[in-house]
C-alpha cells in the first residue's frame, strides 16, 4: 500500500483522535450535570445570547435544526432551559436559561 494512503499519515484521522478525546474529557466532567457535550454547547451558547431561536442557535452551533430540537427539548425536560413562544403564527420558539442556571456558569470545570 502507498504510505501516503496510510492513515496514521492522514491528517483527516488525526483531528478525528483529537476530537474524540476531547469530547471524551468532556463528557468525564460533564457526567455530573447529566449533560452531553452538545447540551454544553447550547449552554455556552445561550450563556453568551440568550433568547435565540432554534435556527439562530443551529447557526451558531453548526448543528441542524432536526439535530438540535429534540436536544432542546431533553434540556428543557432536564430544565437546564425554557421555550418561549417567539410567533405564535409561525410557531417560533426562543430558548432561555432557567434562572438558576443564568449565574451558575462558574459551577462548570473547563477540562
Amino acid at each position: 500500500m502507498n504510505s501516503f494512503l496510510a492513515l496514521n499519515k492522514q491528517l483527516c484521522f488525526a483531528v478525528y483522535e483529537v476530537s474524540s478525546q476531547m469530547t471524551k474529557l468532556y463528557s468525564s466532567v460533564l457526567q455530573p450535570f447529566q449533560l452531553t457535550y452538545p447540551q454544553y454547547l447550547v449552554l455556552l451558547a445561550l450563556w453568551e445570547e440568550d433568547g435565540v431561536t432554534v435556527k439562530q442557535l443551529g447557526d451558531i452551533l453548526g448543528i441542524g435544526t432536526g439535530t438540535l430540537t429534540p436536544m432542546l427539548n431533553r434540556m428543557e425536560a432536564q430544565q437546564w432551559l425554557r421555550k418561549n413562544v417567539a410567533n405564535k403564527m409561525n410557531g417560533v420558539f426562543i430558548f432561555i436559561l432557567n434562572i438558576k442556571h443564568m449565574n451558575n456558569s462558574n459551577k462548570f470545570l473547563m477540562p
